[in-house]
């Protein structure tokens, strides 16, 4: 953008994408699956953002204006992050049973949790990690508890929670934890 003109609400929302799409192939180390054909839009009538093969559709909540983008920026650049891990994690490589899919999910929010690990530091990394952890655990003291993986649901959305995001995300990491990053990301 030209200095001194100011950024328009879809730039505000979205300036990070191709910052995003270039960190997601260094730290996972693969070509982005879908740079010759990665769309974003926004409409009114979504309720929220959505992961697709080759787009993300956003809902017209996540349009930021220069004030909202100082309050809301960095909640939307993370949803744009686990939209766009997906390309990675649920569309590249799938899940065969939706009992599985916190592998996507919980990829996802993980992907999450390391941008904010390489773009702002390890206070805010582990910020996202407790705040997981504690939003997983009040699932878990106050609604229900379930297995990670399960085939009791009587519709795949069932299993959206924060079991699968958050709970799914933290196991991730006590992976990471347990091998190392020298064996964890070369695996991934």
């Amino acid at each position: 953008t030209p200095r001194n003109v100011p950024l328009t609400t879809l730039q505000l929302m979205l300036h990070r994408t191709p910052e995003i799409m270039r960190w997601l192939q260094a730290r996972v180390g693969l070509p982005f699956p879908y740079t010759l054909k990665y769309y974003q839009f926004v409409a009114p009538e979504l309720p929220s953002a959505m992961e697709n093969v080759t787009l993300t559709t956003w809902g017209s909540d996540y349009l930021l204006n220069a004030v909202w983008a100082q309050e809301y920026g960095p909640s939307t650049e993370s949803i744009n992050v686990h939209e766009m891990a997906h390309s990675y994690f649920g569309n590249s490589v799938g899940i065969a049973f939706w009992d599985h899919a916190w592998l996507k999910e919980g990829w996802a929010n993980y992907m999450e949790c390391c941008w904010q690990e390489d773009k702002y530091g390890e206070d805010a990394f582990a910020y996202m990690l407790h705040r997981n952890g504690k939003l997983y655990m009040k699932e878990c003291e106050h609604l229900y508890v379930r297995p990670l993986v399960t085939r009791v649901y009587d519709s795949s959305w069932d299993l959206y929670d924060q079991h699968l995001y958050r709970g799914g995300s933290r196991r991730i990491h006590s992976l990471r934890c347990l091998l190392g990053d020298h064996v964890f990301w070369p695996a991934v």
